[in-house]
This record gives structure tokens, sequence and C-alpha cells, in this order.
């Protein structure tokens, strides 16, 4: 009796009406409350509005802000891996040698990168501080003073506690990620570039020197009114003192680097 009722006329309208629903023994229609309520669009409350809304419309529809958050969010990942390619980049600067002998022609391979980018950091305003410790402490308070005196101000430090973003900062603040890759690849290809050709000698600097030349590009592309640059490497030979500084800092100085007077036990 149940298979013969299945092909039944009567029964495929049930079944394919939208209205019904199946028991163990015959098709039963909905009520007609229950009918009327699943032919309305689902709906639901928003807080905002204080009635219901259709939720396909609330889901479906696409404002601004919405455009806004997804480029928000591309730019992001953008600037992530970016970010990445950047530090893997400025990683391979460093020497593989525990300890870099140090270079009495930094000076010299300095003003060449600057003369090769067109950098003329005569135009800066730099104050030159050096020493053997407190020395960053003391570009620190520098820069703190004359910023709250209403100065635009560059400080160059080292080394970086957690980014090196830190070694460089305009008016106190490091630049964001996407501006500092920037930087570090318009100054990356253009060096790049000239230790690429086989009638140039120059070489592509090391981590430290290529930072100070990149300090130094980034002071000269923004507004500052003074440069604070840490003596970094070496003293005599830091890449540094290619500047011609209005005022130098000597912070405590220790013989810690230079050889004894006399011979050790």
């Amino acid at each position: 009796a149940f298979s013969a009722s299945l092909s039944s006329p009567s029964l495929s309208r049930n079944l394919l009406a939208p209205s019904s629903w199946l028991t163990r023994h015959s098709v039963h229609p909905l009520p007609a409350s229950r009918r009327q309520s699943l032919q309305q669009p689902l709906a639901m409350a928003d807080p905002r509005e204080g009635k219901h809304v259709n939720s396909m419309n609330r889901y479906m529809s696409i404002g601004p802000s919405d455009v806004r958050a997804v480029q928000d969010r591309a730019d992001g990942v953008a600037t992530s891996l970016e970010w990445k390619r950047t530090k893997d980049a400025l990683l391979k600067l460093i020497t593989k040698r525990t300890r870099e002998r140090l270079r009495t022609d930094a000076v010299e391979a300095t003003r060449e990168h600057l003369e090769q980018l067109q950098l003329d950091i005569s135009r800066l305003s730099v104050i030159h501080v050096a020493g053997t410790k407190g020395k960053g402490s003391t570009c620190s308070m520098v820069e703190s003073i004359l910023r709250s005196k209403g100065y635009r101000t560059g400080l160059y430090t080292s080394p970086h506690l957690i980014d090196v973003r830190e070694r460089v900062r305009i008016n106190g603040d490091p630049l964001p990620h996407a501006e500092f890759c920037r930087y570090f690849w318009e100054v990356h290809d253009a060096l790049k570039m000239f230790s690429d050709d086989e009638q140039n000698e120059s070489q592509m600097p090391g981590y430290f020197r290529f930072l100070t030349v990149l300090a130094f590009k980034i002071f000269l592309t923004e507004p500052i009114d003074v440069a604070i640059v840490e003596v970094g490497l070496g003293g005599r030979f830091d890449a540094t003192n290619i500047v011609a500084p209005v005022a130098c800092g000597v912070s405590l100085l220790l013989l810690l680097l230079s050889p004894p007077p006399y011979p050790l036990p």
C-alpha cells in the first residue's frame, strides 16, 4: 500500500511542494502559519537599527568601508611580504666572517657610494656624537631636546634592539615598513647596478655602511632641520666620518679597543 501511494500523482505533487513534510506513512501539508514563515525571507535583528533586516541583503551588500577593509588587508599582506624580502636582502650584506677587519678606506668608500646615488650631504646640518659608552643615549637626549624646541629631527643610531627601522628615525619615530622598504630598494638597486658593472671596481657596501648611506638618503629626502648621527664602528675609520658637523659631542672614552701601552702579564 505504501509503494502504491508513492506512485500516485498526488503524492508526487506533495513531495515537490516546499510546504510539505514526509512521515513514515504519509505526506501531510504544513500548517498555514508555517508555510507563510517559510515563504518570508530570512531576517535577523539589527541592534544598530532596532529592527529586522534581510540577512541576505545584510551580507551581500558591500559599502565603501568594506572595500577599504579588504584593500587594507591586501596592502598589509603585500607589505609583510615586501618587508620579509627587504630583511632577507639586508642580512645578505652581513659578512659571513664573525669579525670583519676594519676597513681603513670606509670613509672614501662611503663617499663614493653617496656620489653614485647623487646625494649631497653638505646640505644637512649634522650633530656628530662619538664615544665608547653613552653616545647612543647622548644622541637620543640631544634629539629629544631639539624636538621639544620645535625642530624636525633625523636620528641615526646603532645597534637596534628589535627592528632595524629603529636605527633611522624621523622626528622620533621609525619609518613605516612600506616607506623603509621603498627607500631600501632605491638605494640597493642603484648600488647593485654599479657593483655589477665590470668596468667599475665598486662593491656593495657591508651591513653598517649600507645603513649609513640609507640613513643619509632618508635624511635628504624627508624634510628635517637637523640630523643627529652616532659614530658606529671604528671611530676614526667610521663610515659616518664623511659628515661636516655643525657640532660634535664626545661621551665617555675608554681604552678597551686600544692596545695597552705596556705588555700584559
